[in-house]
């Protein structure tokens, strides 16, 4: 599958640790992935936001993510 923009290093990271988080909760909280990356939650709200329009997570508003 070819995609118009490729993933970049860091939401590759985020995408790693949300695959680590998914093995003990089935939905990624932001304020966890925020303690696993050292990073506030708004960047992960940010970071999530990019990943949910290329597709690779489902995301509630206020809610968790999980990988597509």
């Amino acid at each position: 599958m070819h995609r118009e923009e490729p993933v970049s290093a860091t939401h590759q990271m985020y995408l790693k640790a949300l695959h680590r988080l998914s093995e003990v909760h089935p939905v990624g909280r932001v304020r966890d992935l925020a303690n696993e990356l050292s990073v506030t939650p708004g960047t992960v709200s940010t970071g999530l936001n990019k990943l949910q329009e290329l597709g690779l997570v489902d995301r509630e508003r206020y809610g968790g993510a999980q990988l597509t």
